[in-house]
Formats: C-alpha cells, structure tokens, sequence
C-alpha cells in the first residue's frame, strides 16, 4: 500500500520481488527508500537523451515524475544529483520550464584532428586516477540547483556550439546527456555503455546503462483541504495540526513543511517511521549524550 499518489507497483514475477515507481510513461525499478532525508533513489534506462552526430540544436521536458509539478508527490533533488554531458563541442542547459531560465548546465570540448577535420575525444586519466570527473574534453559535469522560484529543472536543451560541424557533413561523435546521482559517472565505463546505447537506440533495443537517479519526495496529496498545497502559503508557515494529525502518525515525530507539500521526521533522540504508529523508537536520554 502507498499515500495516495506516490504511485508504487510491486512485480512479483521476480524473485525477490522488485518495487517500481509507476510514472504512467515508464516504469522506474526503486533501489532505496529513506525516510530520514525523504528521498528515493530510482534506475533510469539510458540517457535522459540521445543526440545523432548531425544535430545543431535538441530540447525536451523530463517526465512529471522529476519535475514536482501539479500534483506528484516526487521531484529531482536539488543536492544529490548532477548534470552529466558527453559529446564534442556541445552545451547542455536544465530550465525552469516556466520562467525558462537556466538551472544548471555545462559545456563540452573535443580536439580537432587537423588531417581529417574531425573531432575525438581524449581521455586524460592517468594510469590509477579517478575517471569520475570530467571538466569539459570530452565529457562535462554540473551540479543541479533550483531555480529563483524554486523550481526544480523541467526542461533541457543540448546545442552544438560549431555549426559548420552540423551543416557542413564533418564527422562528430554523437551526444548524450544525463541526469545522475552525484559520484555514479565513470568517464570509461559510461562512455563504453553509452556507444552500445547509439547502436540499440537504432535498433530499437532497450538501454543497457542503469542512471541511478535521486528524488525527493513529500506528501501532496490526501491531505485536509485548507493544507492541501503548501507552496501557496506563507514561506515561514508550520505544518497544520489538521495536517500533523492525518499524516504523522507516531507520538514521537515532527510534521515539517516541504517546498510544496508535507512531511514528517522522527523526533530529535528517536529514529524509524514516523508515519506509523509507535513508528519512532529510540531513548531521547541516551541518544543525546
């Protein structure tokens, strides 16, 4: 059983069986669920997007399920997730699909191969060093923010910064851009993956790359009808004691504003889920010296 809204399918064909978050487009296999930061951390199949080697300009919107508009309960979290592009002289940028403006975004260069007009990636890492980090040869990284309004990104936007490159047949490696828990990126092995992933994109084949995504969560949802959308209130506004009373269930725990709707933490010195009764255990005594 969910809240209403959080949507979560459970396939029992597996063994064990596997939680999925259902976004009616897609279906999202859940790896971890926390209660203690509210957020649920989901594999994605490939890339956000798939570019071919002729493009000069792509844009998109993210499914509702990252995107925290109307009435879903999930959003991209805004502090464990990062911008990932790989290509050759590109720009990738995530909007606020209301006020377009840019959320994060990041640019990536490649050498030109002087005889042949065309460009290559070149992959920097010294034997031993760390292939998790990638700053704009071949492959580039940017934190995910929100925007002024506080939005998450609902959008995105890839444009290829030589346009000759486009228009004038010269050979460039194909484009993708991703959207990833921050420290999953492995310059290598993504990049490998992702070229078998051009090759099944058209064949019509499903992805092999697995994008661990984190979300973050709140209730919206089955609340009172007065509390039901908390973005439309007073920016220091508590938590409602109607609201407080429906959802946080356990004696021991705090209900909290979120950006746009509610939840509920164990109180300091208890631990578990506060949305159950007797959920929030613990020793406030012992766990605070």
């Amino acid at each position: 059983c969910y809240w209403p809204g959080f949507n979560l399918t459970c396939d029992h064909s597996s063994n064990p069986p596997r939680l999925f978050l259902d976004s009616q487009r897609d279906l999202f296999r859940v790896q971890k669920i926390s209660l203690l930061d509210n957020t649920v951390i989901v594999l994605v199949d490939g890339a956000s997007t798939l570019t071919t080697s002729r493009f000069s300009r792509a844009s998109g919107m993210f499914e509702r399920v990252f995107t925290g508009r109307g009435d879903t309960p999930y959003s991209l979290s805004t502090t464990g997730n990062e911008l990932i592009l790989v290509g050759c002289n590109v720009q990738a940028f995530l909007i606020d699909d209301e006020d377009m403006t840019t959320i994060a975004g990041c640019t990536s260069f490649c050498p030109v191969n002087s005889s042949t007009g065309s460009t290559y990636t070149s992959r920097q890492v010294r034997f031993g060093g760390s292939d998790r980090y990638c700053y704009g040869i071949g492959c580039c990284q940017a934190r995910i923010s929100i925007s002024a309004n506080y939005n998450t990104a609902g959008g995105w936007i890839i444009d290829r910064i030589d346009e000759n490159q486009a228009t004038q047949g010269k050979i460039s490696p194909p484009a993708a851009m991703l959207t990833a828990a921050e420290g999953w990126f492995d310059q290598r092995q993504v990049s490998d993956m992702l070229a078998r992933d051009f090759q099944h994109h058209r064949r019509g084949l499903r992805s092999e790359l697995h994008v661990p995504v984190i979300l973050e969560w709140e209730v919206v949802q089955g609340l009172p009808g007065r509390a039901a959308d908390a973005k439309l209130q007073h920016p220091m506004a508590t938590c409602p004691a109607e609201v407080a009373n429906s959802l946080c269930k356990s004696k021991h725990s705090d209900c909290k504003r979120g950006r746009r709707g509610y939840l509920c933490q164990c109180s300091n010195g208890y631990v578990g889920n506060p949305y159950k009764k007797e959920g929030c255990k613990g020793d406030r005594k012992s766990l605070s010296t």
